[in-house]
């Protein structure tokens, strides 16, 4: 029904000025995580401990949400997850 509908868009576009808080490096924390690496993956890629990875994603996650950044790897990816991914790289682009 329309009322549903207002609601889910409400949601998503408050998702999205959430996401629009998300600094750089955390964007490309959040872009791997969602695709699916691990925090031992991630660390590398930005030469940090797997450690401070994790303690960004619990961070990311209590800023925007469990929707948004799933804890579990079991809940990452899937089709909710490569849209999010997509809108975060029409949004937040990142420079690789």
């Amino acid at each position: 029904n329309k009322e549903q509908r207002e609601k889910y868009i409400e949601e998503r576009y408050e998702k999205i000025q959430k996401m629009a808080t998300v600094g750089p490096a955390d964007r490309f924390i959040l872009k791997f995580w969602l695709q699916g690496l691990t925090c031992q993956e991630i660390s590398t890629r930005f030469f940090i401990q797997s450690w401070e990875i994790r303690q960004r994603i619990r961070r990311l996650r209590k800023e925007l949400g469990e929707d948004l950044v799933p804890l579990d790897k079991i809940d990452r990816p899937g089709k909710g997850r490569r849209m999010l991914i997509d809108l975060m790289a029409v949004i937040l682009p990142c420079d690789e």
